[in-house]
């Protein structure tokens, strides 16, 4: 099994007007189209033994949601994607 990786820099990405993303680590449980259930760890803690993630349901393909796009640097992915990786959320959705 593939141990986390924190996937966050100490500042947010900016892609946009005045839209801001933080990184994080997720894990995909769940999906249903463009749609994900995923585990979110907040960020730079998912190597830590008592971080627990947040469990949300969000459209990985809306950019209010996530840096949705060719453009992002998010690597998880409905479908053929990978599972586990970079999510990077609106910041303050988590």
């Amino acid at each position: 099994m593939n141990t986390p990786r924190s996937c966050t820099g100490p500042t947010p990405v900016t892609r946009g007007p005045g839209t801001r993303y933080a990184g994080h680590h997720a894990r995909i449980l769940d999906e249903r189209g463009t749609l994900a259930r995923v585990a979110v760890y907040p960020p730079g803690r998912s190597q830590q033994p008592e971080a627990r993630p947040v469990t949300m349901w969000i459209d990985l393909a809306s950019p209010e949601h996530c840096d949705a796009g060719t453009a992002g640097l998010t690597t998880i992915g409905t479908g053929d994607g990978p599972k586990h990786g970079a999510l990077f959320l609106t910041t303050g959705q988590l």
